[in-house]
């Protein structure tokens, strides 16, 4: 940084700078120089390790008295730690294992992939026949409503012409009664005459 950012930030004109920690009410503002007995201090913190005495101490040692418990043993939380714990498992499964047992756990996988691979296959022809068996259900079922429709259809119109053609009948019924009262009327005109 440069030398008149760095004397501005010590003199603490820090609203000049806008992603500078902002100081909510009535609390302390937070120090963005730490002191150097400040940084010591997290330094020391961080350096030396919590360390937890083991519950089991050799009984040499507790007769050795004083010079003993300087040099107990003592264990860290690092040795519980999950990648030991691995580490651990790990190197029990390289000893109990052999190469026959290595081949037939394979064998066991290679049984297992197969299987579920003829599983996945039966399922798959499974779903293609029900989407085809559905497919021609639903072809079947608009074959028929269509022939329901025509059938409907054909009906109708046949009762319209029937309808029709007994109008025209009776059209035609009421025009010969009306030609046979004016021939009547004539015929009788004319036999007055």
């Amino acid at each position: 940084m440069r030398r008149h950012l760095l004397t501005m930030l010590h003199n603490s004109y820090l609203p000049r700078f806008p992603s500078v920690y902002r100081r909510p009410r009535g609390q302390k503002q937070k120090n963005i120089f730490p002191s150097i007995v400040s940084l010591k201090r997290l330094k020391e913190n961080h350096s030396t390790p919590a360390l937890t005495s083991s519950p089991v101490v050799n009984s040499a040692d507790l007769e050795e008295g004083n010079q003993s418990s300087n040099k107990s043993i003592v264990k860290s939380r690092k040795d519980h730690d999950t990648f030991q714990r691995k580490e651990n498992n790990l190197k029990r499964k390289r000893m109990s294992r052999t190469r026959k047992d290595v081949a037939g756990k394979e064998r066991e996988k290679d049984q297992i992939r197969k299987r579920n691979i003829r599983l996945t296959r039966y399922r798959k022809q499974e779903l293609l026949r029900d989407r085809t068996a559905r497919r021609i259900a639903r072809s079947q079922t608009d074959y028929r409503e269509n022939e329901r429709n025509r059938d409907s259809q054909t009906k109708r119109e046949t009762r319209k012409r029937v309808s029709y053609r007994i109008l025209e009948r009776n059209r035609d019924a009421h025009a010969h009664r009306e030609a046979r009262k004016i021939d009547e009327l004539k015929s009788k005109e004319r036999a007055r005459d």
